[in-house]
């Protein structure tokens, strides 16, 4: 078991029952789904069921957070493990109590699922029903289950009020190199004084100094861009990887022209349909108008496919009176605002790194990468300032590495 997870055992007088519901809040990137998944671990290991429903998110980037953290040894049959959990995903950050059921009825006809935990992760609170809580502790009753939400808060103003329904409610808080689990109620139980410590060698979510340059905390051999295979930038991002030892995962299509084919990952159109989006929305957001073409219609598809599955967003371009980010390339930046990913923006004209902070880009000094999977992005007229901003990128954070 992971460190802080039996640290917090010790200090909760009893686990979730039937029809009772936990939630974990913290900001981006703090380790809200990893600490999801340890309790999915917990409950498979134990023999029982899981069903874990991420919204948001694709099916190829939850699996992954499972095989990471997932011990290798030879101690663990993954296939038997895994054999008791299902997994849901939706491209929506919105769940109603009918699809919820739905999904569990399915599950449970069709895989013979009965689930102990049903995990939903990356839900947007704010669009929910009033009576949503209500609704889900009946659904989970009914189930035998108990429920685990995922809360993202803003890491500046941070909201660690608790809904009343809720039973148990932990805070991943970070503090300099470790993130800090502070218990904020423990069903009619006043919750334990004082955070339990996770280190940063943990497995579930480091969080190093990554803000000098050559002491990002990553290794190459960790780490994975996600970008478009097109000339330009895009093109310099994967040549850049390749040069620093990266993986590369390069999202197209039949038909589209690439530039690189390392990693190259053809859509199908099922998949390519995930990361629709309608031209009214597309055009409301970014206050322009774009082709109505279908091949520019599977080049916004591609680019969900690379935003959400990633932890942050580096793109190269310009950034317009109106705040967007010109041409395709704004909107992989827009989507990276609207999923509350860290975004930076080169912008060719001012020579400059900029951060979208508080609603406006704020210029920032030069970043490393924080994450291991990361976007790399921009435009096709990619000019030497632009060239030099994605090398001296991965140079920063790769230097000790790189040699």
């Amino acid at each position: 078991m992971n460190p802080l997870f039996e640290r917090l055992r010790q200090r909760i007088t009893r686990g979730l029952g039937p029809g009772e519901l936990g939630m974990v809040m913290a900001g981006a990137g703090v380790g809200k789904t990893a600490f999801l998944v340890h309790i999915a671990l917990g409950e498979l290991e134990a023999g029982k069921d899981v069903v874990h429903i991420a919204l948001g998110q694709n099916l190829d980037s939850v699996n992954q957070r499972y095989e990471t953290l997932v011990p290798k040894t030879d101690d663990i049959d993954r296939t038997t493990l895994f054999r008791r959990r299902a997994i849901q995903t939706f491209s929506d950050l919105r769940l109603t109590a009918a699809r919820l059921e739905k999904t569990l009825q399915t599950f449970r006809q069709h895989l013979q699922i009965e689930p102990a935990s049903i995990l939903i992760d990356g839900l947007d609170f704010q669009h929910q029903s009033a009576t949503w809580f209500s609704e889900c502790k009946a659904l989970a009753k009914a189930a035998g289950a108990h429920m685990w939400f995922s809360k993202k808060i803003s890491r500046r103003a941070p909201d660690r009020s608790v809904p009343g329904p809720i039973d148990l409610a932990v805070s991943l808080e970070p503090e300099q190199n470790c993130v800090q689990a502070r218990l904020l109620k423990m069903f009619d139980d006043p919750p334990p004084e004082g955070p339990v410590l996770w280190m940063a060698t943990s497995t579930l979510h480091p969080l190093p100094d990554r803000n000098q340059p050559g002491d990002s905390g990553l290794s190459p051999g960790e780490c994975t861009l996600l970008s478009g295979a097109h000339s330009g930038a895009e093109a310099e991002f994967g040549a850049q990887a390749e040069n620093f030892g990266l993986a590369e995962r390069n999202f197209s299509f039949k038909g589209r022209g690439v530039a690189r084919h390392r990693g190259l990952v053809l859509l199908e159109p099922k998949d390519l349909r995930q990361g629709e989006v309608s031209a009214a929305y597309l055009n409301a957001h970014m206050k322009r108008e774009f082709s109505d073409s279908e091949e520019f219609k599977k080049v916004l598809q591609t680019i969900w496919h690379q935003v959400n599955s990633a932890q942050e967003v580096f793109a190269v371009g310009t950034i317009q009176p109106d705040l967007t980010v010109k041409g395709g390339t704004g909107w992989a930046v827009e989507l990276a605002k609207h999923l509350n990913k860290p975004v930076r923006v080169y912008d060719q004209e001012r020579e400059c790194w900029y951060s979208w902070e508080e609603a406006e880009w704020k210029p920032v000094d030069a970043p490393v990468i924080r994450f291991q999977r990361f976007v790399g992005t921009g435009t096709r007229s990619l000019n030497p300032s632009g060239r030099k901003a994605i090398h001296d990128l991965f140079l920063r954070t790769f230097s000790q590495e790189a040699g």
